[in-house]
């Protein structure tokens, strides 16, 4: 089985941190893996890593998903 994934990175430029994680496209409420550990004086933000999954969602609903993007949003918002 083929498995998609996307790797993000951490945004934090203030603590020059290098953290990456890896989040399967396929799955709406997937879990973040880490690969990378974040700097010790970086503190990750729930709402960026619940953000970033959100939009990520949305994006592969956009690729897959043959409806108008409006009920792809409100289909995913809900979720």
């Amino acid at each position: 089985m083929y498995l998609m994934f996307s790797y993000l990175k951490c945004k934090n430029t203030r603590s020059s941190c290098k953290g990456t994680a890896q989040l399967r496209r396929d799955v709406v409420n997937a879990e973040l893996e880490e690969r990378q550990e974040h700097a010790p004086s970086c503190i990750p933000d729930d709402d960026a890593i619940n953000i970033a999954i959100f939009r990520q969602a949305l994006r592969y609903a956009m690729r897959t998903d043959h409806r108008s993007p409006r009920l792809i949003y409100d289909t995913y918002a809900l979720v």
